[in-house]
């Protein structure tokens, strides 16, 4: 069973992702925030210093959780799956944070998890191009994939997605440049 303080965060981060699909990051206060989540101030203040702090927090809690389904259990290839499944369920909060809003330092922070998983996955299997270019490349058609899934409406299921990003991954790529 979630700990309260879990739930208060959740909380908080949904209210937040809808109160980002109606004005910039910039403009929501802490008393927005928490009056969206039906928390209490004080609770928003035992979870975090001040608005910057809850944003630290946020950025990096999404980008934990969104690189931990994307790498998934393997280290030979990316678990689209449970990544699109994971994007689906919190395809609001997603939404908001990475195209209605466009938060450049969060689709950063995921881009470099992302590009450093792959030059993991690349290094040694191909000797046509210096590995981190290869994996800024699948990154970037990775991120332009996912941005366009987040957008469309209606979405695709996620397996579905996933397998149409499967398709289009590493394995394919790499194997022309053999």
């Amino acid at each position: 069973m979630p700990q309260r303080s879990d739930l208060s965060r959740r909380a908080l981060k949904e209210a937040f992702a809808r109160l980002l699909l109606t004005r910039p990051l910039a403009k929501i206060s802490v008393r927005e925030i928490v009056d969206e989540a039906g928390v209490a101030r004080s609770t928003f203040y035992r979870n975090f210093e001040d608005r910057e702090d809850f944003i630290d927090w946020l950025q990096a809690d999404l980008v934990r959780e969104t690189a931990a389904r994307f790498v998934g259990g393997s280290l030979n290839e990316p678990d689209f799956t449970n990544f699109y499944r994971y994007a689906a369920a919190n395809r609001p909060l997603m939404r908001a944070f990475l195209t209605e809003q466009h938060w450049p330092a969060l689709e950063n922070a995921l881009r470099h998890q992302a590009q450093a998983h792959y030059v993991t996955l690349i290094r040694g299997s191909q000797a046509r191009m210096p590995d981190d270019l290869l994996a800024a490349f699948l990154v970037g058609a990775h991120v332009s994939l996912f941005l366009q899934w987040l957008q469309s409406d209606p979405a695709l299921p996620a397996t579905q997605i996933a397998d149409f990003h499967r398709q289009l991954g590493n394995r394919q790529i790499l194997s022309l440049l053999k």
